[in-house]
């Protein structure tokens, strides 16, 4: 039966020992500050590295789409009919003896 009791007047001398050493203890206090505390905090570098990501994936976003529209203004530039018809279809350009008629569809699906 004596096997299983615990010793408490060991267990607080190890305690005393080695936790409560003040080198641990610093270390401990600067761990958490290091995590958890200031701007250069672990928390602080992740929310900023969610930011980059973010911004990462818009910049490559509009990358493509720059590519298309490039892509869309080379093919007009290179047809004089498909610039005209772009224009018309888009900013309701017409020539002076026309006349341009805008029809609405207001059905609803």
């Amino acid at each position: 039966m004596s096997e299983n009791k615990i010793n408490w007047a060991r267990v607080w001398e190890i305690t005393r020992k080695y936790i409560l050493n003040k080198y641990i203890i610093v270390l401990l206090i600067f761990g958490i500050v290091m995590v958890f505390v200031g701007n250069q905090s672990a928390v602080q570098r992740l929310q900023r590295a969610k930011v980059i990501d973010s911004l990462r994936t818009e910049r490559d976003q509009y990358r493509d789409r720059t590519a298309q529209l490039d892509e869309r203004m080379r093919q007009l530039r290179a047809n004089k009919d498909s610039l005209e018809r772009f224009a018309r279809e888009h900013y309701l350009m017409h020539c002076d003896e026309e006349d341009v008629y805008i029809v609405k569809d207001d059905t609803i699906d």
